[in-house]
């Protein structure tokens, strides 16, 4: 396991990925992190297929930014990112939830909102660095469909393809859901100021590109949220399992 000023092994490449939302009474965000770091660390790893979990806090208060649904109930978000070798080994895999209980206990009030599984499909890496912010972007469609939510990723790439990428954008990563109802992009920015800077100032040779501009009023898309996140702790499985 390893933490964020601790150098991380090279990761194997995940199958499946599941990102769950929690929200915590402000200013228990931290504390959570550190709970979960603690409560982890005193197991044994609990599934081979798990290949990692990360914690990310929200770098805005209220939850969900870029049009999201924060409701005003105050708080800092929380996300669980883990990966796995593949969708069926999550989904037939049953943790045990006591560290759960365990953070419950030492942090109380804690909803947890939603959970999203979802499969990578496409990648662009652009700098190899540590990140400064996480950025996750939530896209929902009006009903599942597979390929429609994979037209949608091709469509984003197409654009971006006509310039370069943002100042400070180290890596998009995009994720589709088994349905095709969500698409995620996963993206890796050396700060929350970069990100910010490149969705208030958005280039006027990717605004105008037809392919760009589709893929923002995308037929079926029903909603765009994004959170801006801060990495606070990473744990990798000790013993991963040989890629077949």
């Amino acid at each position: 396991m390893t933490t964020p000023d601790q150098p991380a092994p090279e990761p194997q490449a995940a199958g499946f990925e599941v990102f769950g939302t929690w929200r915590v009474p402000a200013p228990g965000h931290r504390q959570a992190a550190d709970v979960i770091a603690a409560a982890w660390r005193t197991r044994p790893w609990p599934a081979p297929h798990l290949l990692s979990l990360q914690v990310l806090t929200s770098a805005d208060a209220d939850a969900d930014s870029g049009g999201g649904s924060g409701g005003g109930s105050g708080g800092r978000v929380l996300v669980l990112h883990s990966r796995w070798t593949s969708e069926n080994a999550c989904r037939s895999t049953s943790l045990d939830q006591d560290w759960k209980r365990q953070v419950d206990a030492q942090v109380p009030g804690i909803q947890r909102t939603g959970v999203i599984g979802a499969a990578p499909y496409r990648s662009a890496r652009h700098a190899a660095a540590e990140p400064g912010c996480v950025v996750l972007v939530t896209r929902r469609l009006c009903g599942p469909d597979p390929a429609r939510a994979r037209r949608l990723v091709d469509a984003l790439f197409t654009g971006a393809a006509c310039t370069p990428p943002a100042p400070g954008l180290l890596q998009a990563r995009f994720l589709i859901s088994p349905d095709g109802a969500c698409v995620l992009n996963h993206a890796h920015w050396t700060s929350a100021a970069a990100h910010h800077a490149a969705i208030t100032d958005v280039p006027p040779g990717l605004t105008g590109d037809p392919h760009w501009r589709q893929a923002h009023t995308w037929p079926g898309l029903a909603s765009t949220t994004f959170q801006r996140l801060d990495p606070a702790l990473v744990l990798h499985n000790p013993h991963p399992p040989t890629p077949t």
